[in-house]
């Protein structure tokens, strides 16, 4: 099996324009050139070690066809009617006077054509006499019903959207629109496109990985070491998507996974590393605000530094301190004392000091 491109060289000196082709084998990529009077010949060829055809095909669907191939019928069918209703007022525009019993000269026509205006003999014999246009008027409203009718089977079978007569206008969420008027018809398509570029990217990166190794560069990575990621509509139902990534973390599920379930992300993992740094950096700024230490993640996803959440407060966040009677908001699960003279004073009287406010 080989991979062949070609293209067209410009004509130089009067002579016919060349054909170069680059034609791709498992070992060798050759360029050959030569026009429809000439024979072919091979004016170049590098040797290479990739053990495959570099030139990687990107199928747009399971039968490699155009997206519009499937529908050239309906689309010939579409510009013939849209022809034929042309002709139409074309020839209604150009229709054949009939003059039924009456004798005009050559003269006479013109000048009726200058004149507007056309005086018929009377009746004779029971024979009247009239002028009429030979015509017969293409039936606009009906040909536009039938082309309306192909345009909307064209998208429907290549999974456009309708552009039609449709309302969108409406109060329609993102999650909503996405089902109706053809939009999830192009969704589906794109998602069947992208699971068969996949493989395409995984051949890719096997020849990119070859020069890397041979270059002595990333000599470590492998093809299962990447991932190929396509990047659409991470915007949609960004609500729904932020909600469900909450309850998920608040339900003990690890960063990645509530990234991978929730379809936030593109990339669950690389996501989830920020995220976890992002937390990490945000506890680091508490803790040094607050003077405790003992970081770590609760249930919720939420940062939690000795008994101190991600909110920067105690989970029993008021107390009443036993020597000044206050009321006071603690710093710490294990506070006892508002202040330090309090604690102080505490030790003095002999008591057995539980906590400290730092």
């Amino acid at each position: 099996m080989m991979g062949v491109t070609y293209t067209f060289l410009d004509s130089v000196n009067g002579i016919e324009n060349k054909a170069q082709y680059t034609v791709y084998t498992d070992n060798v990529t050759y360029i050959i050139e030569g026009n429809s009077t000439s024979t072919l010949s091979i004016v170049d060829e590098v040797h290479h070690n990739f053990g495959m055809v570099t030139l990687i095909e990107y199928p747009c669907n399971p039968l490699r066809m155009g997206a519009f191939e499937v529908v050239l019928p309906l689309l010939d069918a579409i510009n013939t009617t849209q022809s034929n209703r042309l002709d139409g007022i074309e020839q209604f525009i150009q229709a054949i006077m009939v003059f039924e019993g009456v004798d005009i000269t050559r003269e006479q026509f013109l000048e009726l054509k200058d004149l507007g205006a056309l005086k018929l003999p009377p009746a004779m014999d029971g024979r009247t006499s009239r002028v009429y246009y030979l015509n017969e008027q293409l039936d606009q409203a009906q040909t536009q019903t039938l082309v309306d009718d192909m345009c909307q089977t064209v998208l429907q079978i290549v999974g456009m959207p309708s552009q039609g007569n449709v309302n969108t206008s409406d109060s329609s969420n993102n999650g909503a629109t996405i089902m109706k008027n053809g939009w999830w018809h192009a969704e589906a398509r794109a998602l069947e496109t992208q699971g068969m570029w996949k493989e395409s990217e995984t051949t890719l990166l096997k020849i990119v990985l070859k020069i890397c190794a041979e270059s002595n560069a990333m000599t470590g990575l492998r093809v299962s070491d990447l991932e190929p990621k396509f990047w659409r509509q991470s915007y949609e139902d960004l609500l729904v998507k932020t909600q469900s990534f909450s309850t998920l973390r608040a339900a003990g599920m690890p960063a990645v996974q509530a990234f991978t379930f929730s379809h936030l992300s593109k990339d669950p993992e690389s996501d989830a590393m920020v995220f976890d740094a992002y937390q990490e950096e945000q506890a680091a700024a508490l803790d040094a605000e607050a003077g405790v230490g003992g970081d770590t993640l609760n249930g919720s996803g939420n940062i939690r530094r000795g008994n101190i959440t991600g909110s920067g407060h105690p989970k029993n966040s008021t107390a009443v301190c036993p020597m000044c009677k206050r009321t006071f908001q603690k710093k710490a699960n294990n506070q006892i004392y508002d202040r330090a003279e309090c604690r102080e004073k505490a030790n003095r009287q002999g008591a057995n000091s539980v906590g400290d406010d730092e």
